[in-house]
This record gives structure tokens, sequence and C-alpha cells, in this order.
């Protein structure tokens, strides 16, 4: 979830700059996802499907989960056809080839790599809170948004706690309304401290 919502911020942004970006995502639900947003998407069965679009487009910048591993040789097929390759948050096999590898955190402590930019100036905030920057709020009661396995955990120690939906849409404004957000560590977390909510991470 955490990288379609920083995926689909950039690519709005980008849109502004006036360059075309369309997205690819594995499953339905992210194809919507993209579609309420209004980015153009597409549904692919795994990552090497792209190599047929491969005309269509002069740039694929890969904002995946860490966990998925693309190889340095597709990589390199898509080098070889004059094509420019981003990694964002992601330093794993094909993406210590590609033309540059962006990690969007100001808690980086991995190591360094000539192609690596990182740093606070690469945060990426959803402009949903910029507007809601600019409010008044009265800051009360505590959120959680954790995978269900620390949900026992999270009631144990807070006990009027607030369960919160990675999917709902009033999510932006349930995070600047709290005074306490229990969070994964991620994209939310900048998100929270922007709009002075106090982050506890799990």
């Amino acid at each position: 979830f955490c990288n379609l919502m920083r995926a689909l911020e950039i690519s709005g942004r980008l849109v502004d700059e006036g360059l075309g970006v369309t997205v690819a995502v594995l499953d339905e639900t992210a194809k919507n996802l993209c579609v309420k947003k209004h980015v153009k998407a597409f549904v692919v069965e795994n990552y090497e499907e792209i190599m047929k679009y491969v005309s269509d487009y002069d740039a694929f910048v890969f904002d995946i989960n860490k966990n998925i591993k693309i190889s340095k040789s597709f990589v390199q097929k898509l080098k070889e056809k004059r094509k420019k390759v981003i990694f964002i948050d992601n330093i794993n096999k094909g993406a210590l080839i590609s033309d540059l590898i962006i990690i969007p955190t100001a808690h980086y402590t991995g190591k360094n790599l000539p192609n690596l930019l990182h740093g606070a100036e690469y945060v990426v905030i959803r402009r949903d809170f910029f507007e809601l920057k600019r409010k008044n709020f009265s800051k009360k009661g505590i959120i959680a948004r954790v995978d269900d396995e620390y949900r026992e955990y999270v009631k144990k120690l807070w006990k009027s706690v607030n369960f919160v939906n990675s999917f709902s849409e009033s999510f932006c404004q349930e995070l600047a309304n709290s005074s306490v957000a229990i969070l994964h560590l991620g994209l939310s977390c900048y998100e929270s401290l922007y709009v002075n909510t106090t982050v506890i991470i799990i």
C-alpha cells in the first residue's frame, strides 16, 4: 500500500511537470486505486511482462516492495534499449546497475552506492496533507494502522485506540485529527510529523 500511494504521488508530480505517466500494477485493486486518483494504469502478472511495453516509454521507475528482486539481466535489457531505469526504496539485484536509486527517507543508514540518493529532501508527502497542514485541529485520540498480527499487542498497550483501514479515504483527515498515530515505519510516519501528530512506530 505504502509503495502504491507514494508511486501515485510521484506520478501526479510528474504529470504536473508535463510528463506522461502510466502505472503498471499487479492486481485489479491497485489498478482501481490508480484510476480513482486519475492515473492511467494496467495490470501485469509479473514485472518481466513490462518488456512488452518497452517501446512505449522513455523511462521505467520501479517503486516496489523491498522483498521483490528484479534481476540484473532484466534491467540490462531495458538499458540496452536506451531506457532510463530508476528504483525507489529498493537496492536489490537489478537496482544496483540502474541509472538511479532514490531512498525517500531521512533515516536511511544502509550502504552507500554511486547511483544512490537519500535524505530528508527526498521524503514524499502526499498533497492531501498540504491543505490539512493549514488547518487547526483539536488533536485528540489515538489511531493505529498496523498489520493484523500486531493488533492484540497494540490493544494491550493502548486501551482506547481506533484502528483505521489502510485504504480508507478519510485516513489523511484522521491522521491530522489524532494526537498519536501507531504505525509501521513508512510514508505515513513522515506525514504524521508533517501534521504535528506524535508517531509511535511498531
